[in-house]
């Protein structure tokens, strides 16, 4: 896969979905509105195609993580910033 196809995960959480400059998107991923929240990452990650019907990810190999691997993989993506967003209440 051409490396312009992989999204920059850098400040990733509060950023607009489907927004990274460069990165090819599913029309399906381009039609959700909103930024990528905790609650967001966390539907995309738990089931891709409820989140994104007709998303790519669909028709990968994809065996979604349990509710820890989800937490502990958005608190890697949260990290990955200069400001981190606030964790939520």
């Amino acid at each position: 896969m051409p490396g312009d196809r992989i999204a920059n995960l850098w400040n990733v959480v509060g950023r607009d979905i489907a927004s990274q400059e460069g990165t090819i998107y599913s029309e399906a991923m381009k039609s959700i509105d909103g930024v990528w929240t905790y609650d967001t990452l966390n539907s995309l990650i738990a089931l891709p195609g409820g989140f994104v019907p007709g998303t790519m990810m669909e028709h990968l190999d994809y065996t979604p993580p349990d509710e820890q691997g989800r937490i502990d993989l958005i608190s890697y993506l949260r990290m990955q910033s200069d400001e981190p967003m606030p964790l939520p209440d």
